[in-house]
């Protein structure tokens, strides 16, 4: 498996990773034109040249925020979800981020653990869904001093 940062060689393949991991329909395929989008803060893994996960995060509010992180059914439970999100983590630290957060359906028992997991702590409650930080140190800006 190879995590490298999202391009349009790979746009194509982004809504039906998508569509496999939260059985949804896949996104619309200009989905990268979103306001929030970039591909500098965002990454896909890959496996024999395919898009097998992708995580997107940008700066919401003033922090990082992972807005979707997902893996292709078949490939879930690989530690794929972990790798991405570690991406994401040595990604906004090295531009001086103290924290980084995601909000999270509280009915997914999966993601829910995988983010325990990795150190995220919940912060709030709110419409059937949970919202949770992870903190770096403490001595960090409180939102980024390098982005």
């Amino acid at each position: 498996m190879t995590i490298q940062p999202i391009s349009k060689a790979y746009y194509n393949q982004i809504p039906q990773v998508y569509a496999s991991s939260f059985n949804q329909v896949p996104w619309p395929a200009n989905w990268y034109k979103t306001p929030q989008y970039t591909d500098q803060s965002s990454w896909i893994a890959l496996i024999d040249s395919q898009v097998v996960g992708f995580v997107i995060s940008f700066i919401s509010n003033g922090k990082p925020y992972i807005s979707v992180l997902a893996t292709h059914r078949d490939y879930q439970r690989r530690g794929i979800g972990t790798h991405l999100i570690q991406t994401v983590f040595d990604y906004w630290e090295r531009k001086g981020c103290r924290s980084i957060f995601i909000h999270v359906d509280m009915n997914k028992k999966p993601a829910l653990a995988l983010y325990s997991k990795m150190g995220f702590k919940k912060t709030s409650e709110k419409y059937g869904s949970y919202e949770l930080e992870y903190y770096y140190e403490a001595d960090k800006d409180p939102f980024c001093s390098n982005t």
